[in-house]
C-alpha cells in the first residue's frame, strides 16, 4: 500500500484548491479515453463481424473517439493562450519549457518504435536504404508529420506536430498584431470572426476543416469565459451539449455521413460548450472531473497517449498468435475492451514514472536516487 501511495503522489500533480484547473485534468482523462476507443476499435476489427455488433454502433464508437483529439486541442488552445496573453513571456524560456514538456517522452517512444522497426520487419515503416532512413527519422524528430503529408513513425505523433506549430505561432502572432494590448472584447470578436469565416469558407467550397482550428476555439474560451453562460445554468447546458454531441454523431453515422463538414463544425462547437461548462464553472460535472482517480488518469494522459497504441499492438500481436482472426468473436469486442484498457493504463503509469515525470515534470535534482528508492521499495513489497 505504501508503494501505491507513493506512486499516486507522483501522479497527483494537484493545483491545490484551483478546481477549474483540476477539472481540465479530468477532461484530459475523458479525451484520452476517447482516443483509446478509436485505436481499440481499429485493431480489434479483424476479429469481429461489425454487423453482428451493430455496424452503426461500431462506426459511431470509432468516429466519436476522434473527438478526443479535438478536446485535447481545445484544452491546449485555452491553456497556452492563457499563458501568453497574460504575460509578456520570454519567448526563449517559453519555448524551452514547451520543448521540455513534449520532447523527452516523445524521443524515448520514438527510439522504441525505431528499434521495433528493425526487430519486427512486418511493422517496419522505415525506408530500405540508410540516407532515406536518416531523413525520415529526422522528419519525425522535427515533428513534421501532420503539418506536412508525411506518414509518422508513431501514429499519434501527428497531433504533436499541430501542438508545436501552435506553440511557435501564438507568440509570433501576439507580437506582430500587438494582440495582448487590445481590448478583451476586440480580441474575442477577432478570434470568433476569423474562426467562423474560415469554417464558412470550408462549407462553401467543401474543404475539409483543419483540426488546427480547434486551437482557436480553445483560445476563444479564455476570452468568453464566464460571460456567455450563467453559473447556475452551466450544469444543464454542459450535460445537454455532450448528450446532443453523442446523439448527433450517431445520427450522422446512421445516415451514412451526410454533410460531414457541417457536422464536424457543429460537433466541435458542442464539445467546446461542454469544455466551457465543465472546466470554467463549478458544478456537478466539474466535481466528477475533479474526483481523485479521474484527475490522476488525466495527469498521465500524455504518457498514456504515447504508449497506449504500442501496448494495444503488442497485445493483439500476441492475441493473433493464440487465436486466429475470424468473425465469430463478437463477445471479445466487449470483454477485451476493459482488459486492453487496464493493460494500457499499467504501461502508461510505468512510462510516466520512469520517463515523463523525471524528465519533464520533476526538478532535475534527486531524480535518479528517488526513482531508485521507489523501485527498491516496489521489489521489497513484491517479495
Amino acid at each position: 500500500m505504501q508503494f501505491i501511495d507513493n506512486v499516486a503522489k507522483k501522479i497527483d500533480i494537484n493545483h491545490g484548491t484551483h478546481t477549474r484547473i483540476s477539472a481540465i485534468e479530468g477532461l484530459r482523462a475523458f479525451a484520452v479515453l476517447l482516443v483509446f476507443v478509436v485505436h481499440y476499435t481499429t485493431l480489434i476489427k479483424q476479429w469481429v463481424d461489425v454487423n453482428k455488433i451493430g455496424a452503426t454502433f461500431y462506426d459511431f464508437l470509432h468516429y466519436y473517439g476522434n473527438f478526443g483529439v479535438e478536446l485535447f486541442f481545445i484544452i491546449s488552445g485555452y491553456l497556452i493562450y492563457s499563458i501568453v496573453i497574460k504575460h509578456n513571456v520570454n519567448v526563449a524560456d517559453y519555448l524551452v519549457k514547451r520543448i521540455q514538456r513534449i520532447y523527452p517522452s516523445f524521443i524515448v517512444i520514438l527510439m522504441i518504435y525505431i528499434a521495433l522497426c528493425f526487430a519486427v520487419p512486418s511493422e517496419n515503416k522505415l525506408p530500405q536504404s540508410l540516407l532515406p532512413q536518416l531523413l525520415y527519422i529526422t522528419q519525425n524528430l522535427l515533428l513534421l508529420p501532420g503539418v506536412f503529408q508525411i506518414k509518422p513513425i508513431i501514429t499519434v505523433s501527428w497531433t504533436l506536430s499541430y501542438e508545436m506549430l501552435y506553440y511557435l505561432f501564438l507568440p509570433l502572432f501576439m507580437a506582430i498584431f500587438n494582440f495582448r494590448k487590445l481590448d478583451p472584447n476586440i480580441r474575442k470578436n477577432c478570434i470568433i470572426f476569423v474562426l467562423f469565416s474560415y469554417w464558412l469558407i470550408c462549407i462553401v467550397f467543401n474543404i475539409s476543416v483543419s483540426r488546427i482550428s480547434l486551437f482557436c476555439l480553445g483560445a476563444s474560451a479564455y476570452e468568453v469565459k464566464n460571460t456567455l453562460i450563467k453559473e447556475e445554468a452551466s450544469n444543464v447546458i454542459g450535460m445537454s451539449s455532450i448528450i446532443l454531441s453523442l446523439f448527433s454523431s450517431y445520427i450522422f453515422i446512421y445516415y451514412n455521413y451526410k454533410l460531414p463538414i457541417i457536422h464536424y463544425i457543429l460537433n466541435s462547437i458542442l464539445v467546446f460548450i461542454f469544455y466551457l461548462c465543465s472546466s470554467l464553472y463549478s458544478n456537478s460535472i466539474s466535481k466528477v472531473l475533479t474526483s481523485k482517480y479521474i484527475r490522476l488518469f488525466g495527469n498521465i494522459s500524455y504518457s498514456y497517449f504515447l504508449v497506449h497504441g504500442l501496448t494495444l499492438k503488442f497485445f493483439f500481436f500476441v492475441f493473433n498468435k493464440l487465436i486466429y482472426a475470424h468473425s465469430d468473436l463478437v463477445v471479445a469486442f466487449y470483454c477485451l475492451m476493459p482488459v486492453c484498457f487496464i493493460l494500457t493504463l499499467m504501461t502508461a503509469i510505468v512510462f510516466y514514472l520512469l520517463v515523463e515525470y523525471p524528465l519533464s515534470l520533476k526538478k532535475p535534482l534527486k531524480n535518479y536516487m528517488e526513482f531508485q528508492s521507489l523501485l527498491s521499495r516496489a521489489v521489497k513489497c513484491n517479495l
